[in-house]
């Protein structure tokens, strides 16, 4: 697990730390050692999955939607801060500016907000639409997901200080090739 490489870390002396990126985190439990030590420096912060526990289905890309879960209580430090997943990332990172998120995962990962957030990036745009069975209409999967993503981000009280949403991967060669229609959406 690399948040145990996180654990480490938290006794280096990092003054010049202002980003971080975790990939297919599953438990943060171990690296909140590493937050607490350097959150505060972080400016921006890129994830795809840092949940608690696998979801259903892996932490692979679903082509699916993935809903924010019906959460229970988290389970808390002793300075009251959760210990796993986004929520403790947000609350460890008060200076975080930049927020780079998977679409896969922005319904269910964003919904702890962060009150100085002003620049959100959303990556993942093109493997999904690559990801869909020929079958079903690409841009459909896209949009939906770009749907369920701004209603998360954009509810009120989420991210107060956001203003600007960039989509990092969006290619415009590959989706001019998609036949957009968007009655059909």
């Amino acid at each position: 697990d690399p948040s145990a490489l996180l654990k480490l870390f938290a006794y280096w002396n990092l003054p010049s730390l202002r980003q971080v990126v975790l990939s297919g985190q599953i438990a943060l439990s171990a690296a909140g050692a590493f937050f607490i030590a350097h959150g505060a420096k972080i400016r921006t912060l890129e994830f795809d999955y840092a949940g608690e526990a696998v979801p259903p289905g892996g932490i692979e890309a679903p082509v699916e939607i993935q809903a924010p879960a019906q959460a229970s209580a988290p389970v808390l430090a002793e300075d009251g801060v959760p210990l796993h997943g986004p929520a403790m990332l947000f609350a460890r990172c008060p200076n975080l500016d930049e927020l780079v998120l998977h679409i896969h995962w922005v319904a269910s990962q964003a919904t702890a907000g962060h009150p100085r957030v002003s620049r959100i990036g959303i990556r993942g745009l093109v493997l999904l639409a690559a990801r869909v069975p020929a079958a079903r209409v690409p841009q459909r999967g896209v949009v939906q997901h770009l749907g369920a993503a701004f209603r998360t981000l954009l509810h009120e009280g989420h991210f107060p200080n956001l203003k600007v949403v960039r989509l990092l991967d969006f290619d415009q060669r590959f989706f001019r090739s998609l036949a957009w229609r968007t009655s059909s959406v």
